[in-house]
């Protein structure tokens, strides 16, 4: 059953909150056994920031996970000694392996999902020797916390694939090794 109703705390007009029950048919309730919109339970939901690509490998659902590699991060400013824990997976479907952010001292949501390695890595290897600010990661994530890119390029600094720039403790240059450590992360047991 499908039901839509609400009351308009202004002028108590009916607006559209849409309620359902797949048990029953679809048929309408008399307006007496409408509930209060107070009592409806409305899940909010929000569009990323940027929509996943084609060739953006997403981790599906009913992929099995097994985490390979779990580790701390200091975060990037100088002021703090607190850090990010993140891990590296891999899926049992396909054997990709997938990258997150798992946790957080301190304060700062970030987001958890996982990103396939494989994207982060060609994402570096598109900057080449040039600086660039932590905010170039953005487009591998699908939710949008401003802390997501700071937390991935501290991870990413743990993990020797970007190094800091001379001219600035927040810029970062990836690093000369990048490509034997591709191999390692996306092919190679990890200790």
């Amino acid at each position: 059953m499908t039901r839509k109703t609400s009351k308009s705390n202004q002028d108590d007009k009916q607006a559209d909150v849409e309620l359902t029950d797949t048990n029953q048919s679809d048929t309408k309730l008399p307006d007496t056994e409408q509930p209060d919109v107070k009592e409806a339970i409305i899940e909010e939901t929000s569009l990323p920031s940027e929509l996943p690509t084609d060739d953006k490998k997403e981790v599906d659902e009913t992929d099995s996970l097994t985490v390979l590699l779990s580790g701390l991060a200091l975060k990037l400013s100088p002021k703090t000694q607190q850090r990010v824990t993140y891990e590296i997976a891999e899926s049992s479907e396909d054997n990709s392996r997938y990258f997150r952010l798992s946790a957080n001292e301190g304060g700062g949501l970030h987001s958890k999902e996982w990103i396939s390695l494989n994207d982060i890595l060609n994402l570096l290897l598109e900057h080449g020797e040039q600086p660039f600010k932590s905010l170039a990661l953005k487009p591998l994530f699908n939710s949008g916390s401003a802390n997501n890119t700071g937390f991935l390029a501290a991870a990413l600094r743990e993990l020797k694939l970007l190094i800091p720039s001379d001219k600035s403790v927040f810029l970062h240059v990836v690093s000369k090794d990048i490509e034997e450590l591709k191999d390692k992360l996306l092919n190679q047991p990890l200790d």
